[in-house]
C-alpha cells in the first residue's frame, strides 16, 4: 500500500513538472501558442482543408517524407518521417467555421524548436 502511494505521488509530481508552457510567437507577445506534453498547439483563423493543404506543402518544404495524408470535411491527419526516422504527427481539427486547431508532435517525446519551425512554415502558407 505504501509503495502504491509513493508511485501515485511520483506520477502526480511528474505530471505537474511536465505541464503546459506558453510559446510567444511574435514580438508584441500577443500571439501565443501552447506546448503541452511534447505537443505544439495553435489556432488558425481558417478552415481545416486550407490548413491541411498548407501543412502538406510545409511538410514537403521541410524535406520530410509524407507517409499519410487523410483529409475529411472538418479534420485532417498527416504523418511524416524526418531524418533519423523520427515520426512527425500533425492533427488538424476545425473548432468552428473560421477557427482550426493544429497539433504538432515531432518525435515520440516532442521537440519544441522543430515543431515551432514547422508551424511557422504552415503559417506562412495559410496567410
Amino acid at each position: 500500500m505504501k509503495l502504491l502511494r509513493i508511485s501515485v505521488l511520483a506520477l502526480l509530481t511528474l505530471g505537474a513538472l511536465a505541464g503546459c508552457r506558453s510559446v510567444v510567437l511574435d514580438e508584441t507577445g500577443e500571439t501565443v501558442a501552447q506546448y503541452q506534453f511534447g505537443e505544439f498547439r495553435m489556432v488558425f483563423n481558417s478552415t481545416a482543408p486550407i490548413v491541411a493543404q498548407a501543412a502538406k506543402e510545409a511538410v514537403a518544404e521541410a524535406e520530410l517524407f509524407l507517409t499519410k495524408f487523410e483529409l475529411n470535411k472538418f479534420d485532417a491527419e498527416l504523418l511524416a518521417r524526418a531524418q533519423g526516422d523520427q515520426k512527425v504527427r500533425i492533427k488538424i481539427e476545425e473548432i468552428n467555421r473560421q477557427q482550426t486547431l493544429i497539433r504538432i508532435r515531432w518525435g515520440e517525446g516532442g521537440n519544441l524548436n522543430r515543431s515551432r519551425r514547422l508551424y511557422e512554415l504552415i503559417d506562412a502558407k495559410v496567410q
